[in-house]
């Protein structure tokens, strides 16, 4: 009798819903794009692979591309210490 593998999961998961949070969070992120359509910051066209989702409760979300988030990583996380990011780059396919 085959068994399936468990899926990989981040260090993240401390409550064995990881990869479940980790779908979730990138349908999160597919949403905000479709929503947004463009980055805000250089007009880019955002694709789902290629774009952050920057979540803040006292600042509120936004989503940009890679390219924009890379320049504007270390001031972000220093600037707002509750902020959740989704980067499509590690959201699993």
């Amino acid at each position: 009798m085959k068994t399936s593998r468990k899926p990989k999961t981040g260090s993240q998961d401390v409550d064995g819903f990881g990869f479940l949070r980790a779908q979730l969070e990138g349908e999160l992120l597919r949403w905000a794009v479709g929503q947004a359509i463009t980055c805000p910051y250089c007009g880019d066209i955002l694709d789902c692979r290629r774009a952050v989702l920057a979540d803040s409760p006292t600042r509120g979300s936004t989503v940009v591309c890679v390219k924009c988030w890379d320049r504007a990583r270390d001031h972000v996380l220093a600037t707002i210490p509750d902020i959740e990011v989704t980067d499509g780059r590690d959201i699993p396919r």
